[in-house]
This record gives C-alpha cells, sequence and structure tokens, in this order.
C-alpha cells in the first residue's frame, strides 16, 4: 500500500467530491479514482458512497476504516515533527565554504573558538574560489559561506551579513620601494611600469585586480602569473615582482620585515562577508551566525 492512497483518501473525506479532492492534490480526477480503488481492493471493501463525481460520502467500511488511517497519518505528521526537532538540536556538524587562503585572513579564529566551545560538535570547511562558491550556494550545499559579496552577488535563501572591508594594496621589497622612490602612500597609476605577479588561483578575484588596473588607464606587466603566493612571495622578497593583494590576507601571507606594503590612494575595497542560509532554522547554525556577527560587529549587535 502506497502512502500517497491515504492521503487520497483524506482529501475524497474532507472534500466529499473527486474533483475537489484531485484538485487540491494538483493530480487528475482519474488518476485520483484509480488510487482510490486500489486502496479499496487492498482493503477489502467500498470506502465511499458515490453519488456522482461531485458529491461522494464515506461507505459504513470507510466510515470504520477512516479511524486507522486518521491515526496513520496523525503519526505521519509526528514523525516530521520529530525529525525536524532532531535536525534542529541533535545535527552536531556544520558545513562551511569559505574562499582560498582563509586561513590567512583572521576568519578562521572566531571559526575555531566556536567549536571549541561546543559539545561533540565540529565545523566541515571547504576551500574554494569565488567562482566555485557561487555554485554551492546556488545548489544550496553550505549552510554558511564566507566570500566577497561584490563577486557573489545576492543568492536566494542566504542572508547577506558584511564583516569588515578588504582594500587592495601593493607588495613589494623595500629596496624597491625606496627605487621608485614611494611613501607610504601612492596612486594606483604611478604602478603601471611594474613587472607585477597576481595569482590565479581564484580566477574571479584575478579579474577583478586585473579591471581595477584597467580602470585607471593601463594594463599590468604580467610575469609568473599562473604560480601561487607563495611563489611570488619569493620573487617579492628579492627585489624582483611586486603584487596587488588584498590586505586581510596579505598581512599574514607577507609577513617578514622583507616585505613593503604600500597603501593607494582611493584603493578598490571589496567587502568580505558571510552568507547564511535562513530559508529554515536550524540551532547550531543560527547559533554559529550570531557568534559571528557578534565578534566582528559587537556594536550593531548591541543594538538589537
Amino acid at each position: 500500500m502506497k502512502f500517497e492512497y491515504l492521503m487520497c483518501f483524506q482529501a475524497v473525506s474532507q472534500h466529499k467530491s473527486f474533483s475537489k479532492a484531485a484538485n487540491s492534490l494538483y493530480i487528475s480526477q482519474s488518476s485520483l479514482s484509480k488510487r482510490i480503488k486500489t486502496l479499496e481492493d487492498t482493503l477489502g471493501g467500498e470506502l465511499f458512497i458515490r453519488k456522482n463525481n461531485n458529491s461522494v460520502s464515506l461507505s459504513p467500511f470507510g466510515e470504520y476504516m477512516s479511524n486507522y488511517i486518521n491515526n496513520i497519518m496523525e503519526d505521519y505528521d509526528v514523525m516530521l515533527t520529530a525529525s525536524d526537532n532532531y535536525r534542529l538540536n541533535h545535527h552536531r556538524k556544520l558545513v562551511i565554504a569559505t574562499f582560498l587562503n582563509v586561513a590567512h585572513s583572521g576568519l578562521l579564529k572566531p571559526l575555531t573558538s566556536f567549536e571549541a566551545a561546543e559539545d561533540n560538535f565540529y565545523i566541515e570547511t571547504m576551500e574554494f574560489d569565488h567562482s566555485r562558491l557561487k555554485q554551492l550556494l546556488t545548489l544550496r550545499q553550505a549552510e554558511v559561506c564566507f566570500g566577497y559579496s561584490e563577486i557573489l552577488g545576492n543568492i536566494p535563501d542566504y542572508e547577506v551579513t558584511p564583516l569588515f572591508s578588504d582594500q587592495l594594496i601593493l607588495i613589494t621589497s623595500h629596496e624597491y620601494a625606496a627605487k621608485m622612490g614611494w611613501g607610504d602612500t601612492i596612486s594606483l597609476e604611478d604602478a603601471k611600469n611594474v613587472p607585477f605577479c597576481f595569482p590565479r588561483e581564484d580566477m574571479e578575484l584575478f579579474t577583478y585586480i586585473m579591471n581595477a588596473c584597467k580602470s585607471h588607464g593601463f594594463i599590468p606587466q604580467l610575469t609568473n602569473s599562473d604560480v601561487r603566493l607563495g611563489t611570488i612571495r619569493q620573487y617579492i622578497s628579492v627585489g624582483m615582482r611586486s603584487t596587488l593583494q588584498f590586505e586581510s590576507i596579505s598581512r599574514s601571507k607577507f609577513y617578514t620585515d622583507r616585505f613593503a606594503f604600500i597603501h593607494l590612494d582611493n584603493p578598490p575595497v571589496l567587502t568580505m562577508s558571510m552568507y547564511s542560509e535562513c530559508s529554515r532554522p536550524r540551532r547550531i547554525r543560527d547559533a554559529f551566525v550570531d557568534y559571528i556577527k557578534k565578534y566582528y560587529l559587537p556594536s550593531e549587535t548591541g543594538k538589537k
């Protein structure tokens, strides 16, 4: 016996009409009639007295069986509620997607401190480029995501919470900065003749940085551009290259005194944001989201 047959029985009992019951279930009237006939054959008796398609009533056998069918349907609803409660309160894993190099951005500190404070709980973290992050959010394969909102855009069923602004800076060696006569701040146009290395691990960010240069009137001279930040760091440390990177990652990735951080006049700025699923509640996810908001936005959360 299929569960949908019991749903058909309840619909006909409620509407006292095969046509109205079929409309409420979004199926054809003939399909509904076949399902009721199969249910009657299975139970061994006529469930409805058919006056016409627009007027039916329960037979004595239907009245008798309705108590059992209604109990089954009520148990089904209880089971769904119990399932929701279990997922809300007992599921002890949180799936989070982040941009590449998240370890150098400072975001891992609140993530690990939240996990450490929860019993029998862990965070499953996935690092991807922004193109892949978009796909994960669109397919709802991550409950929380961290990335630049100007690149990711708005995603249905996800709340976007801006956490901090991240500006583009120029990173070079002190020797090269002295050679160019640069101070602590320059305009991006001043770097138009600089040999650059930009990593292509995240093509969305690579394209954004390239377009930032183009908007300032030049196409950057790129060398060794298909390498990772670790390789670029070695080239910069010996004065052979420079790069443009966002500050949250750069301060940790380029951590020795060999490197000079040059600020830009009116620098391009992206917003590091948290995307959190908001279509239905879940205790551990909602607690995590509140924790991150309090960590980065204490003044905002204090106003609630």
